[in-house]
């Protein structure tokens, strides 16, 4: 529905990371409690708020719930793995710009620690499963953990079946319609939120062998995380008819397609069209069969 978001957050998040400020702000490494409270959880998401009693430097994430850990009864060990795990993906992280010859990397504290009240939600979960949600202060000069852990357990939500059907057509220019009906009564909808996008080829198709179904179910990952990251579900989300006019963004003679899908923890329930558009000629929309619409 709005391609702006989805392009520049992304390119913000990029800067963002780049332009931490090396050298450590005033911290506390002892005493320090940290306050979390679970704001939200959902089939595709958790949504937790941390809030440390001091100015200091901590890890906030969340894990499924599995045997190989035990931070209940080993919470030293498992802060332990859980600040190494973090640091690795920093030095993967910091590899990539370094060998792209970027001139100046944050440093670790600065790209992967928390510091003051953060809101973070988690989307790399799935849906009726069990996570813990845990935080821990970081010493900033060592990357090692202090202090307690906190610990919660939420267990995320179940997706409900697919309720809507989608069907969309096109004006004689830029704009496409979208028409939401219920899969109980075969009526048009007005009350269950969904979302669109226009995706082009090489957004689906990203290697080679990729499937059309793998391609769109990747693509719609990347975005939702990325509405959910940033707060925009309320500026996504369609009810009842929708109408948009997509001029902006499509691109002449690149095969492109347009995805519909019910927001629930996720986009999911999908309906995809295939179209080309030729600036001047009115575009025809074709169905995509997928096997795995969900």
């Amino acid at each position: 529905m709005k391609r702006t978001a989805a392009i520049i957050i992304p390119l913000l998040a990029a800067v963002a990371a780049l332009s931490g400020c090396n050298g450590f702000a005033k911290y506390n490494t002892k005493n320090v409690t940290i306050k979390v409270d679970i704001a939200d959880i959902s089939s595709g998401y958790i949504c937790a708020d941390f809030e440390p009693s001091k100015d200091a430097y901590y890890i906030a994430g969340a894990m499924e719930i599995t045997d190989e850990y035990d931070p209940v009864n080993k919470p030293d060990h498992f802060m332990t793995l859980m600040a190494d795990s973090l640091y690795r993906q920093y030095l993967d992280w910091r590899y990539e710009y370094l060998k792209d010859q970027v001139s100046y990397v944050a440093d670790f504290s600065s790209h992967s620690l928390m510091y003051g009240a953060t809101t973070r939600y988690f989307v790399d979960v799935e849906p009726d499963t069990d996570y813990w949600v845990y935080s821990f202060v970081v010493d900033p000069n060592s990357n090692q953990p202090c202090g307690d852990l906190y610990l919660t357990t939420v267990h995320t939500t179940a997706v409900h079946d697919g309720r809507l059907f989608f069907e969309a057509t096109t004006d004689d220019e830029t704009g496409f319609y979208v028409y939401p009906y219920s899969l109980d009564t075969g009526e048009l909808s007005d009350d269950i939120p969904y979302t669109y996008d226009i995706a082009y080829s090489y957004e689906i198709f990203t290697y080679q062998g990729q499937t059309l179904e793998d391609g769109i179910r990747k693509y719609c990952d990347n975005l939702y995380a990325t509405i959910v990251r940033y707060n925009l579900l309320s500026s996504w989300m369609a009810f009842g008819v929708d109408y948009e006019d997509q001029s902006e963004w499509l691109l002449d003679g690149v095969e492109s397609y347009l995805i519909i899908g019910e927001f629930d923890g996720g986009i999911v329930n999908r309906t995809v069209y295939r179209f080309t558009w030729h600036e001047g000629e009115k575009i025809e929309l074709i169905p995509c069969n997928l096997s795995d619409a969900s």
